[in-house]
């Protein structure tokens, strides 16, 4: 396939490539990127239509020319539309992995600089390769730095990302050495068969780019999805569902994490809670309680929400001493000053009921919630705003 056969395909790729991102970001509005990469799609799919026209018009153009100028600020103009596309692919990884972007009066000034890098060609008398030359050396550093944004720590680490990440880095690599060919021979021809390679590298890899990037946006939303089914929407903790699928593989290994202790627990006096300040008030005294819990409790430990007041939290490799003292500070936290929810001060406390298992091969956690239940309705017995493990004479109460 020779030069201008491959330059064609890439433009006609870059279309669909711009059509298919522009559809993914209409389906998916609120995923941040999403709108860099439609826009990204765009440019380079305009920016290249105009470079062919004008290397369709004039090959290499008689610098010399007047009529040249205009022939020459056109090709720059569609390069550097190209250019500004290879930004926003930047600014979109940027956005997607939650990390501020440059504003766009800065990518004006480099898009701008590169512009009349550009045109520099035609007072200095330079042949058509010192515009190739400067765009490979701006395609290879924003491909560089958009491997680096994808290698950052704390990114989207799954294999869809990893693959995006060498695709970035043969663009680099290959245009680099493109620019640094061309550089070494400006007055080379930019027909060559590696030039050919260099662009038909550029074609596999945006259409391998472009799919990465529709799958990485259907697999966040994907995970948005699966975290609305398994957590609670009022309080952001586990519900119900998710907190067993969360502690499953953790129960099946019982053994190596042993002891274990599960915990239930019931705010006091909810209901007339809700009959007093009335729902809105008795929401807001519930996201309260999960954030005091949270901070009682241990990263590793599973908290979630079983329905309406009560919570349950798994506490893995610890003892009673330990579950004991760490429900004792949940109580603390909570009883030590009032809640304040839209303007009404409500004094909250809890029961909570604690069992604690050890050496066991599996865990049954039924058996488990019904052991911590029974404790739990022991300290209501008792007078509530208290910790009682399950089989156990002695409770702990937080006056």
């Amino acid at each position: 396939m020779d030069y201008q056969t491959v330059f064609i395909v890439i433009v006609a790729a870059f279309f669909l490539e711009a059509i298919a991102l522009t559809i993914t970001w209409q389906l998916n509005r609120n995923e941040d990127g999403t709108l860099e990469w439609a826009l990204s799609g765009a440019m380079m799919a305009l920016g290249s239509v105009v470079a062919i026209w004008v290397r369709a018009v004039q090959p290499e153009p008689a610098l010399g020319n007047e009529s040249m100028w205009l022939l020459a600020v056109i090709r720059s103009a569609g390069v550097a539309l190209i250019a500004l596309g290879w930004i926003y692919v930047w600014y979109g990884v940027r956005k997607f992995f939650g990390r501020s972007c440059p504003g766009r009066v800065a990518a004006a000034i480099v898009v701008g600089s590169f512009f009349v890098a550009l045109l520099m060609a035609v007072p200095l008398r330079l042949p058509v390769a010192w515009v190739v030359a400067c765009f490979s050396t701006f395609v290879s550093l924003c491909a560089a730095l958009v491997f680096y944004e994808m290698g950052s720590p704390n990114k989207h680490s799954s294999v869809i990302s990893r693959i995006m990440r060498i695709s970035f880095a043969v663009v680099s690599l290959v245009w680099g050495a493109r620019a640094a060919v061309t550089f070494a021979d400006i007055h080379r021809p930019i027909d060559t068969s590696f030039d050919a390679l260099a662009i038909f590298v550029a074609l596999m890899v945006s259409i391998t780019v472009t799919f990465g990037m529709i799958l990485m946006t259907t697999e966040r939303l994907q995970g948005h999805l699966r975290r609305q089914a398994t957590r609670d929407t009022l309080t952001d903790v586990y519900n119900r569902r998710g907190f067993f699928e969360a502690i499953e593989p953790v129960v099946s290994g019982a053994r190596n994490i042993s002891p274990v202790a599960l915990a239930i627990l019931d705010l006091d006096h909810f209901k007339k809670i809700n009959d007093t300040f009335g729902h809105a008030v008795g929401d807001g005294v519930l996201r309260r309680f999960a954030a005091v819990a949270r901070l009682a409790l241990r990263d590793e430990d599973f908290f979630g929400r079983l329905g309406g007041e009560e919570f349950v939290v798994l506490m893995i490799r610890t003892d009673a001493r330990q579950a004991l003292r760490a429900m004792k500070r949940v109580c603390h936290l909570l009883a030590r000053g009032a809640i304040e929810v839209d303007g009404h001060k409500v004094s909250v406390t809890v029961s909570i009921g604690l069992t604690v298992k050890t050496r066991q091969r599996e865990l049954d956690v039924e058996a488990m919630l019904k052991e911590a239940d029974r404790a739990l309705y022991q300290a209501k017995a008792l007078g509530r705003n208290r910790v009682l493990a399950y089989g156990a004479l002695e409770s702990v109460a937080e006056k």
